[in-house]
């Protein structure tokens, strides 16, 4: 969930019977990017790795020309045009039967001050709630919402995948991040868990070539002057690949939740050593 920051991932299982099914299959990830709300209102579904690669190209203009920048608004009514414009292009274009939402925070690193940004994720992510609602009441739409907590799917794949977090300098924050983008991108490479169809597959490619460039910064200087640079210009030093891993780490977790409950309810509670956690 983010404003100039978004990421969704589609996630597409096989079709099962009218009987509980414990073997959900491979998913295929039929869509993945990552957006910019407040400056993109057309589709999302175009030029994923142009998106991965933060580049914003401008019309060219005569050099003796002078074009102001709008100013970007965070008004109520605005966002309500980007809330609405996101979920009718996404549930026309990918026609989803579940939609899980990263619940977003009030308060950041346990401060008792409420920064402005999150009040505006926070009122983002409200109106999507509001208007899949509407949806759903007035039979626009059928399926179903569910709030994910993004510090439960970290613990899933993070903490129980490898016990702690690496030692070393850094915020828990940050090494999280990092674990979260090499985990999805150990994936990419080994295959297995799930396959990449269409756009999607290119931006599985763009990812991978994105973590190899910042793998090879061997150099500390080097680093911290890419980072510095990368915040000059309102880049993430992360690279926003975090953005990306989160939302299809929590897709994965929510499968793998529904796996599990699917394996009680078909074998009582006596199947909860058969239960998967990785």
């Amino acid at each position: 969930m983010g404003i100039r920051n978004l990421a969704y991932c589609c996630l597409v299982l096989p079709q099962s019977g009218p009987r509980i099914e414990t073997d959900i299959g491979i998913p295929l990830v039929q869509d993945w990017a990552r957006i910019a709300i407040s400056k993109e209102p057309a589709k999302p579904k175009q030029d994923k790795d142009q998106v991965l690669e933060c580049a914003i190209r401008e019309i060219e203009r005569p050099v003796n020309v002078t074009v102001s920048t709008p100013k970007e608004a965070f008004d109520p009514a605005t966002y309500s045009q980007h809330a609405y414009d996101l979920v009718t292009t996404l549930l026309s274009d990918l026609k989803p039967t579940h939609i899980l939402i990263e619940r977003q925070r009030f308060r950041s690193m346990g401060g008792s001050a409420v920064q402005e940004w999150t009040l505006r994720v926070n009122m983002f992510e409200a109106m999507i709630y509001a208007i899949l609602k509407t949806f759903l009441e007035r039979g626009l739409w059928e399926g179903n919402v569910h709030p994910i907590a993004p510090s439960k799917v970290s613990n899933f794949w993070i903490i129980n995948k490898q016990g702690s977090l690496k030692e070393g300098p850094g915020s828990k924050s940050a090494k999280t991040k990092t674990a979260k983008i090499e985990l999805v991108a150990e994936w990419l490479r080994a295959g297995g868990r799930f396959e990449l169809g269409g756009a999607a597959a290119q931006l599985g490619e763009a990812y991978l070539r994105k973590k190899t460039r910042k793998d090879s910064k061997s150099s500390v200087k080097q680093k911290k002057m890419s980072e510095s640079k990368a915040q000059a210009v309102g880049q993430d030093p992360m690279e926003k690949l975090d953005d990306l891993a989160d939302c299809l780490l929590q897709g994965m977790a929510w499968i793998k939740w529904e796996k599990n409950r699917r394996v009680i309810l078909a074998k009582g509670i006596g199947a909860l050593a058969e239960l998967e956690e990785n």
